[in-house]
């Protein structure tokens, strides 16, 4: 029966008009205060309607965090911070639900951080993927736990774990042998190595 009433909450939310983010911004600070609260006052100041699932309530205790002109997805991910609970903006309204925090650094053989990796759940989702930054470090909140992920990069071999709850990974990626190594790649204004660089390439020849 939950299954069924979420299905259909996003049904009928999938139907409703779409409202956009720009321009809506949010300063708070609070000390100590429930997630159901917390959510009740983003509602009162932005007007975004939220389901929230009680277990959700008891995982996040008691919080405190200060945000200042943060957007609604900002505000919620430094409320939130490293607790293993999921959100989803749908269109004007913010859905809470058991999940699992999944962050770290993505390195090669040399303990450089690889940038530009994909972390994404093996079972299909979309939505429940992120890319490296420069550092190779990355951010991750899933739905729902012992979810299978993988870590990939353009020239590396892919690794896969289980993530439950909040966890914090480390990952190593091994370049695979012929796959551009050596190549330097020239963006028209410098040459550089193919695993510094962004996008696709083949080797010509």
């Amino acid at each position: 029966m939950p299954g069924l009433l979420l299905a259909a909450v996003s049904l009928l939310l999938s139907y409703c008009p779409s409202f956009s983010q720009q321009g809506i911004r949010l300063t708070m600070d609070a000390q100590d205060v429930s997630l159901d609260m917390v959510l009740r006052d983003i509602q009162r100041k932005t007007g975004y309607l939220y389901i929230l699932d009680k277990e959700c309530v008891r995982t996040a205790g008691k919080l405190s965090f200060s945000v200042h002109n943060a957007t609604v997805a900002e505000a919620m991910d430094s409320i939130l911070g490293n607790l293993p609970i999921y959100y989803r903006l749908i269109h004007k309204s913010i859905n809470v639900f058991p999940g699992s925090m999944v962050w770290g650094q993505v390195i090669d053989e040399r303990g450089q951080g690889v940038a530009s990796a994909t972390i994404m759940v093996s079972d299909g989702d979309p939505l429940s993927a992120t890319v490296t930054d420069e550092q190779g470090k990355f951010r991750l909140r899933l739905l729902g736990q012992d979810r299978p992920l993988v870590v990939s990069c353009v020239g590396y071999g892919s690794r896969e774990y289980r993530v439950s709850g909040a966890q914090e990974l480390r990952v190593q990626l091994a370049r695979q042998a012929g796959e551009l190594g050596g190549v330097v790649v020239s963006n028209g204004f410098e040459d550089l190595p193919a695993e510094r660089a962004t996008g696709s390439f083949v080797r010509l020849g």
